[in-house]
């Protein structure tokens, strides 16, 4: 989602800079036990980061008002890991207020319906991602949806700037959001257990952290 401000009297230009904002994940995977019984287990950020292949120091992030996930190593943004097809957190907002306060100040406050999708193998066909294709060659993957709300705080700069363009630019200064009852379905056949494909994945993402600005890769 790219978000606009429909209620700024002039278009606004994207941020000046990158504001990330680190995410976690708490996700429950269902699986039979050797008696045929329902169990869970639970699967975190580390666990997502570990299948796709990085270790311990690195995190997930959304970046600016694009949403697009970022991977961080320390105080460096190092890759978009939308753009390479292997995370996505959609937002589809149905509720959303905005307030201006002083000195150009903004709050907007959204509640709606959020998509989180993991793909450790993800495909491309002529350079556009392929969902299916992707869950098909995916040994983990995971497709989850439900209600969050979220909250973004930012303020408007306006001209002059030292460069152009000249329109208004929006800068964020903080962003976070919650979505604490996500389902859906996905598949895990690395598990040690008896992992039906697909399963039934239940769980919450949400912020974790402050805002801060990084410098890509």
């Amino acid at each position: 989602m790219l978000m606009t401000f429909a209620t700024v009297k002039a278009q606004v230009n994207e941020p000046a800079y990158n504001l990330y904002t680190p995410v976690k994940m708490k996700m429950r995977v269902s699986y039979y036990d050797k008696n045929g019984s329902i169990k869970q287990y639970r699967i975190t950020t580390k666990d997502i980061l570990n299948q796709l292949g990085y270790g311990k120091n690195y995190k997930l992030a959304l970046r600016n008002s694009y949403f697009d996930v970022w991977l961080l190593n320390g105080q460096t943004a190092v890759s978009d890991l939308t753009a390479s097809g292997h995370v996505f957190i959609n937002f589809n907002d149905g509720l959303v207020t905005e307030t201006y306060g002083k000195n150009d100040t903004f709050i907007r406050n959204e509640r709606g319906i959020l998509d989180v999708n993991v793909y450790c193998n993800p495909q491309f066909i002529e350079g556009v991602f392929d969902q299916a294709a992707s869950k098909e060659t995916s040994e983990e993957w995971l497709e989850v949806s439900g209600l969050y709300t979220l909250e973004i705080n930012g303020w408007i700069e306006y001209p002059p700037f030292p460069l152009p363009p000249m329109s208004p630019r929006l800068n964020l200064t903080s962003v976070r959001f919650n979505s604490s009852s996500l389902g859906g379905k996905g598949s895990d056949s690395t598990s040690e257990h008896d992992v039906p494909t697909p399963t039934i994945v239940t769980g919450s993402i949400t912020t974790s952290g402050k805002s801060k600005n990084y410098e890509p890769l």
